[in-house]
């Protein structure tokens, strides 16, 4: 089995990236042909119907009739455009102006670049490039980066470096939004940011008009079952599993862990909640240069996309398990992996490009 379909297992819930299905090529960012009537600019999604030659475009307006309408179009100067019809739910909640919220189902997509224009009663009103899953064996670009959005600066300098890897798909592990993940929230802190006109350090980056990004339950959600996915990922041969909910990244070794019967079974049946004993083992031979094959799960938390940070200032106060292999506490991050054949390259870069810490795996 090919690396990019089994290696990787994103968030707390053990999500390997072939459940995700193929990730979108980056391309060039687009423009919107004008203001357009949106609530919310056209993002892309898996959606309802996940399937390897498709993505769905979704997008807010107003609570009104109009004849919406969404032309794709593959690369290439023999491409045939292909007009789809969206469907809309509308969206009536307190405190929330009553809306629509409007899915294009995108398919069949081939493999490569497609450009589409998002049209109402005829004229376009917005425009952009993106990528259609990858096929077979192709080598794909995966961020991951959790708790994101805030209202603070960070995020908009993060998006920018994020955008200038051009990756094929981003993973958030939990916490998108500050506080409570409302619709509010997302309108003023995540979408500015994240799907903004003009990319730069202060403003953030066009990514989701042209990029898949894909949420996935966070320790916030999840953590009442915690305690029993030691054993998921040692059944399933899981090589790295992310984290994120705290607002730093932490790097271990490849780590085993061995619960002990008796205390598994006096966790709480519902729950899963308890003290886990048992025994813990790391691999200290693997460093990522020379020895590249891992003995166990690396752990990351990678939970400093934007949010504040919880360490900053703090090193002092706290002593590293020694299992631990690096960790940033000072600085917003992201991690970015390079997926070809059954070699995985990891980088940890910073909001200014910089890198942070890198290792190679191979499977």
């Amino acid at each position: 089995m090919s690396l990019d379909r089994s290696l990787l297992s994103l968030a707390t819930g053990a999500l390997t990236l072939g459940s995700l299905l193929a990730a979108p090529q980056a391309v060039v960012w687009g423009q919107p042909a004008a203001a357009g009537p949106f609530l919310v600019k056209p993002y892309l999604q898996l959606g309802g119907v996940p399937a390897v030659d498709a993505l769905s475009l979704l997008w807010h307006g107003p609570d009104q009739d109009g004849a919406w309408s969404v032309a794709v179009k593959p690369a290439g100067p023999e491409s045939v455009e292909r007009v789809i019809r969206p469907t809309w739910i509308r969206i009536a909640v307190p405190g929330v102006e009553p809306h629509r919220v409007y899915t294009a189902l995108l398919r069949p997509l081939a493999p490569g670049a497609f450009s589409y224009e998002v049209r109402l009663d005829g004229k376009p009103v917005f425009q952009s490039e993106a990528g259609a899953p990858k096929g077979p064996g192709q080598p794909m670009r995966v961020a991951v980066l959790g708790d994101l959005a805030s209202g603070n600066e960070p995020p908009k300098a993060i998006a920018w470096q994020l955008h200038r890897q051009r990756p094929d798909l981003v993973v958030v592990p939990g916490d998108i939004v500050y506080q409570d993940g409302r619709i509010t929230e997302y309108r003023k802190y995540f979408f500015p940011v994240y799907n903004a006109d003009q990319g730069g350090p202060a403003a953030g980056a066009p990514l989701l008009r042209s990029t898949l990004f894909v949420g996935v339950l966070g320790n916030h959600y999840v953590e009442q079952w915690m305690a029993g996915i030691w054993p998921l990922l040692e059944q399933h041969r899981v090589d790295i599993a992310f984290t994120g909910h705290i607002h730093t990244y932490v790097r271990t070794q490849p780590i085993r862990f061995t619960p002990d019967p008796g205390a598994l079974a006096a966790l709480d049946p519902r729950s899963r909640q308890g003290e886990l004993k048992g025994r813990l083992e790391w691999d200290a031979g693997f460093d990522g240069r020379r020895q590249t094959r891992a003995q166990g799960v690396i752990h990351i938390i990678t939970g400093a996309g934007g949010a504040h940070l919880h360490l900053k200032g703090k090193a002092d106060r706290f002593r590293m398990k020694p299992y631990v292999a690096r960790s940033v506490l000072e600085e917003n991050s992201f991690s970015l992996l390079d997926l070809e054949g059954r070699t995985l390259t990891f980088r940890q870069l910073g909001a200014q490009g910089e890198e942070l810490d890198r290792f190679t795996l191979t499977k």
